[in-house]
């Protein structure tokens, strides 16, 4: 026998006996299967069951088990309360005309078709839209009438964002699902897995959000234009921001900073011309802060009103340095009314000297001056006048010696008022 001969011979064996090239078998059971199952099947019939009871006809409604499943959560739109993601829809139903005797068809238990062959749920999301990401979707039928349909879908749903603890906040998503036209009597939609509704296998996010928390629940809604109920599944997404650390470390942290900067204004003594600079400064850095806070976020947040409140405290400040400037060099005697209100009635109170005191000391060196001027000539006019700018001079004293800056010097400016 030739070689090749020898070959042909082999390779027939071998082909008996190996079971992949039994595929021509496997091949014409299929073909009679599809035939088979397809050659009556309607798909625009519902696979209900019906039983009778009394002579009376009940149908069965196509019990429909949803789940959810997410790849990629793509852009948050926090300012529009939108939300795109990639998810794939899992869905099974019993359809019985889809049933076989797979020892008839070469022991095949399952095979994979178009969905645009058999009936499928009209299964919509409520709160968005959704695209289809392939052209000709498969479903996976088994020998028992199951049906397994996971079509990948491009979704942008809305939610309400909720940004009172920007940049530390957590958004829920929600997605709602059910039946466009069918109530509950003809489908019954219910969740897969109601311990762990919403799958991770193949999740990514390359983006600064992460999932923290996810739920579902089952609804049974009886709306208005219709007398029977139908079912919903919704599903609740909790995301959080990945670099939230980013805000806390460049807005949070430096405004917190600046803010108790100002404290240091009260510090500088009068004479020194750096306060208003200082002030104008830090009024500046907390415009800054806030104008970062309102280009990514339009809703008023904690941080916001924390800067609004700081920038309203840095005018007052500024307010308060304008008039310590004012009265530091300004002179005059000040009114019997406000000398008996802030030295006399208000004195203690405010940890000031009391008007006695200020009196005393200021006639008592201003007798001295006087002792001085008589010397030299001057007027009593100038004398009374040279004697109650001494009493300024003390009064001045006591407020930049005073621990309570604010009020001491409140009733400072009030002191020191020009008689009209």
């Amino acid at each position: 026998m030739a070689l090749g001969e020898v070959y042909t011979v082999a390779l027939f064996v071998l082909m008996l006996i190996t079971p992949g090239f039994q595929y021509d078998g496997d091949l014409d059971a299929r073909t009679a299967l599809f035939h088979d199952l397809f050659n009556d099947y309607d798909k625009d019939v519902l696979p209900t069951g019906s039983f009778n009871d009394n002579n009376n006809t009940i149908i069965l409604p196509v019990n429909v088990s949803f789940g959810l499943g997410i790849n990629e959560i793509g852009d948050v739109d926090i300012n529009g309360g939108t939300i795109s993601a990639t998810v794939f829809w899992q869905m099974s139903w019993e359809d019985r005309r889809l049933e076989w005797e797979y020892e008839q068809y070469n022991d095949i238990l399952a095979i994979i078709v178009p969905i645009s062959k058999i009936w499928k749920p009209d299964i919509a999301i409520f709160n968005g839209e959704s695209h289809i990401l392939i052209d000709e979707p498969t479903a996976k039928l088994s020998s028992t009438g199951r049906v397994d349909y996971s079509p990948p879908y491009q979704m942008k749903t809305s939610y309400i964002p909720d940004l009172r603890y920007f940049p530390y906040d957590e958004q829920v998503c929600r997605y709602k699902f059910g039946s466009w036209a069918y109530s509950g009597n003809y489908i019954n939609l219910t969740l897969m897995d109601e311990t762990y509704p919403v799958l991770f296998n193949d999740f990514w996010t390359p983006n600064k959000w992460t999932v923290v928390n996810t739920w579902a629940r089952r609804n049974a809604i009886r709306y208005a234009c219709c007398n029977s109920l139908y079912y919903d599944a919704v599903f609740f997404i909790k995301i959080k921001r990945r670099q939230a650390s980013f805000y806390g470390s460049c807005v949070v942290i430096p405004s917190i900073l600046v803010t108790l900067m100002t404290l240091l204004v009260f510090g500088l003594p009068p004479a020194s011309q750096e306060k208003m600079t200082l002030n104008m400064t830090i009024l500046l850095c907390q415009i800054i802060f806030m104008w970062m806070i309102f280009t990514t976020v339009s809703q008023p947040t904690i941080l916001s009103s924390y800067l609004l409140f700081s920038i309203f405290m840095v005018t007052l400040a500024i307010s308060e340095t304008t008039i310590v400037y004012n009265v530091y060099h300004r002179h005059g005697p000040m009114l019997p009314i406000v000398r008996k209100i802030f030295l006399d009635v208000l004195a203690r109170p405010l940890c000031l000297a009391s008007h006695k005191m200020l009196s005393y000391e200021g006639r008592s060196r201003s007798s001295q001056k006087r002792e001085r001027c008589q010397e030299d000539g001057f007027k009593g006019d100038e004398m009374q006048m040279n004697g109650n700018d001494n009493v300024l001079k003390i009064a001045r004293e006591q407020v930049e010696q005073n621990p309570i800056f604010f009020l001491s010097l409140f009733s400072y400016v009030l002191i020191c008022e020009r008689k009209p």
